[in-house]
């Protein structure tokens, strides 16, 4: 299927002529006449172009191209508009409105075919010259002009013949060759065809010296592929200014290249100049040569064309009223998008100083004017020539360059990836020494525990009995040591089961045997342990329990665990007849259970110690007590089974507080198994609601307060529990009703407390309400 080309244009002539010629090309043709036919074809999915004139009938054809970006199918078409050469303001705003080509009227019908087939974007140049190699038979003038490159600041080579210079040139690759036209031997010219035609050598620049003034010695250098040709009659100046351009476009640039275009394919020219006459002429013979042609009659017209397209080359009048030739260059290679654009600076001026200021101002070349445009085109043919060796150059340097990050890049990820599997393997070789270490760990203290333990089970028994006077009265100082005994036989076998604890929870083999359980039971069985040694100390140990503390997920023993050692370390560590207070609290979710002291406190910088492993903080007034250093250590473990944490706070000379808190967590099935028949009691009256919670825990049921009714409602769903106790002005409607409305509630027995009622009477309504329920 051919793809279409849509031509725009109310000139039949014009019409006809590009149909034909696109038609012939391999497209499919579709001439109009105005805008509203070509509206027709925009839905065509084959449509590939649009050749569009600027003046039509009934619109303006930039107009038209605005339009036809915002078109849902036809937005992205490529659009070349035609208008006459001197129309700059409608090329610009034909550019800027989105065409990817404009041309001028006369046009060349080969031109447009060839865009139509592809639509050239022009690459930009390569790196900065250091060295510079000048081959020339006569040694007065290669040492005058080496001494003159030299003070310019160029690492300058020699060489006395064709031959020598081009071993030389393979053996250093410089940046830059001068060579005079005439050697014995190979001439100039010759050695400049064999460095082109060199594979690594071909993109050096070349400039060919000569004797002679002539314009066929010109012409036959640039032909040969010389970049750049002086007389040795022009003064250093000039030669130093016209290397210096020549090597300006060596500069690397940091973006990456594509490949160099085809010398082949059609290049734009822009023409500068404010004679209207030499424009024309000068645009006749480029576009005879295939060029395709620009004109600006000034340089603001330039720089404004030079915004909207792209160029391969600019050639520029020196002078101009106005923005002036050397103005206009400077604006151009100050610009990062043309900077790199080759300009050839062109004048009817034979003025050495407007020469220099030129090419300072960043101009490539300089051609004078004249009737005999081929010195010109010349020029323009080597600048577009070293433009393509430059840019290939570059190109296949970066792809070298990007080929050799890549590599070192692999390498890199390589020796990561075996360095990665070393360490793996010595990871995984710790972590088997570390588990069979483990194992062996726990089978020792678990023997070991055993052994110990039958022995010290009959120190303790005996010492006992001793100490009863079940085998007769015993002296006093038998007494007091068979005491010692005693208490040195009760402290071993604390140490040994708290090691043997340690080494189950490190292991993983430590189980807890959890179920729901009233905290109050709990504290209170911590109490009983500890009231041998509250008695020993003439301490009080005071219990506090928040009402709205429910029954627990938890380990009872284990829990009572770790309170017994927060006690235990608080009667030791605070004075006898010290009060010591044990509070449990329901706070944002969480149950925290605090031991406060007013003992001898412990320094900020021995706090991160306490938690550890064998670790015992001796400071002047701790000094003597007796401990292992383990029961804090196996209490954090526990609480983090429980899914709980462990904090203190401390000051010294005033006391410590050691918690814990536990998560509330939602009622698994697992979990409502076990859980007993639970009360929930909502009233106002604090003193009541604790007042009917320890009758109802006297009858065998669990009773818990709910504080509020967002608090009551959390609970409700939390514990599920068999009846909830809701009395006068706390809300009942509003709790009522939001019980009533979840699905997880709705079928909890209520039961109304009446003010003034015995206690006993509510407990006989709620007991019979709960045994209903089961």
């Amino acid at each position: 299927m051919k793809p279409a080309v849509l031509v725009v244009d109310d000139s039949l002539t014009v019409r006809m002529d590009l149909a034909e010629a696109l038609e012939e090309a391999g497209f499919e043709a579709f001439p109009c006449a105005d805008l509203a036919s070509a509206e027709r074809h925009l839905d065509e999915p084959r449509l590939a172009l649009v050749v569009l004139d600027v003046l039509l009938p009934d619109g303006s054809g930039v107009d038209f191209l605005r339009q036809l970006r915002a078109h849902r199918s036809a937005g992205e078409v490529p659009v070349m508009l035609l208008s006459t050469e001197v129309d700059v303001k409608s090329r610009v705003e034909g550019m800027r409105a989105g065409a990817d080509e404009y041309v001028g009227k006369p046009y060349d019908i080969a031109q447009i075919v060839a865009r139509a087939r592809a639509i050239a974007r022009r690459p930009v140049t390569g790196a900065m010259a250091s060295s510079v190699l000048v081959i020339d038979d006569s040694r007065t003038f290669r040492e005058e002009l080496v001494e003159q490159l030299s003070a310019a600041g160029y690492r300058v080579l020699q060489a006395g013949t064709g031959e020598e210079g081009l071993a030389l040139a393979a053996a250093t690759r410089p940046q830059a060759v001068v060579v005079d036209g005439i050697l014995p031997g190979i001439d100039g010219a010759t050695v400049i065809r064999r460095l082109t035609s060199d594979a690594v050598l071909r993109g050096t620049p070349c400039v060919l010296m000569t004797a002679s003034e002539g314009a066929a010695d010109e012409l036959q250098a640039l032909e040969a592929g010389a970049d750049a040709y002086f007389a040795k009659s022009e003064s250093f100046d000039i030669v130093l200014a016209r290397l210096a351009a020549l090597l300006r476009g060596e500069r690397a640039a940091a973006s990456p290249l594509p490949p160099a275009a085809s010398m082949l394919t059609p290049k734009r020219v822009l023409a500068i100049d404010d004679s209207p006459t030499y424009l024309d002429a000068l645009g006749t013979q480029l576009q005879r040569e295939g060029y395709d042609v620009v004109l600006a009659r000034s340089g603001e017209e330039g720089l404004e064309l030079l915004a909207s397209q792209p160029v391969d080359c600019i050639l520029l009048d020196l002078v101009m009223p106005g923005l002036s030739g050397e103005e206009t260059c400077r604006r151009i290679k100050q610009s990062l998008e043309s900077r790199d654009i080759p300009l050839i600076m062109v004048t009817s001026l034979d003025d050495r100083a407007a020469m220099l200021a030129g090419i300072n101002a960043g101009a490539d070349d300089f051609v004078a004017k004249g009737n005999d445009f081929e010195i010109l085109k010349a020029r323009l043919r080597a600048q577009l020539r070293r433009t393509q060796f430059e840019t290939e150059h570059r190109r296949v340097r970066e792809e070298l360059v990007r080929r050799q990050s890549e590599r070192q890049a692999e390498e890199q990820l390589h020796a990561y990836a075996l360095a990665l599997e070393q360490r793996n393997r010595e990871l995984e070789e710790a972590r088997e020494r570390a588990e069979q270490e483990s194992r062996f760990k726990s089978r020792f203290l678990a023997n070991m525990s055993h052994e110990l333990r039958t022995p010290l089970n009959a120190v303790i028994g005996f010492s006992e009995l001793l100490v009863e006077g079940t085998a007769g009265p015993l002296s006093a100082m038998q007494g007091e040591f068979v005491s010692n005994v005693l208490q040195g036989g009760r402290h071993l076998l604390a140490l040994v089961n708290d090691i043997l604890d340690l080494s189950r929870v490190a292991a993983g083999r430590l189980k807890l045997e959890r179920g729901w359980h009233p905290l109050g039971d709990v504290l209170e069985a911590a109490r009983s342990l500890a009231q041998p040694l509250l008695r020993g100390r003439n301490q009080t140990l005071a219990i506090e329990l928040d009402a709205a503390v429910p029954l627990l997920w938890i380990d009872p023993l284990r829990i009572r665990q770790v309170v017994f050692n927060f006690v235990s370390n608080a009667i030791k560590f605070s004075p006898p007849g010290s009060a010591i207070q044990l509070n449990a609290a329901l706070e944002e979710g969480h149950v925290h259970v605090r031991c406060i002291d007013h003992g001898i406190g412990i320094a900020a910088a021995d706090l991160p110690r306490l938690f550890q492993e064998f670790e015992r903080i001796e400071s002047g007034a701790s000094a003597g007590i007796k401990g292992t250093g383990l029961g804090l250590a196996l209490s954090r473990q526990l609480v983090e089974l429980h899914g709980g944490s462990v904090d203190v706070t401390s000051t010294p000379g005033q006391g410590s507080t050691f918690s814990f808190a536990l998560a509330l967590a939602e009622t698994t099935e697992e979990q409502s198994a076990e859980l007993p028949a639970t009360v929930l009691v909502s009233t106002d009256d604090a003193r009541a609601a604790d007042e009917l919670c320890r009758h109802l825990r006297s009858l065998g049921l669990s009773a818990t307060v709910g504080r509020d009714v967002g608090d009551v409602l959390r609970l409700a769903r939390l514990l599920q529990p068999g009846v909830i106790a809701i009395g006068h002005g706390r809300d009942e409607q509003v709790l009522r009703a939001a019980l009533a409305a979840e699905p997880r509630t709705a079928e909890i027995p209520i039961v109304a407390l009446t003010d003034g009622a015995p206690v006993a009477t509510h407990g006989a309504a709620i007991h019979a309400a709960a045994r209903a329920r089961r």
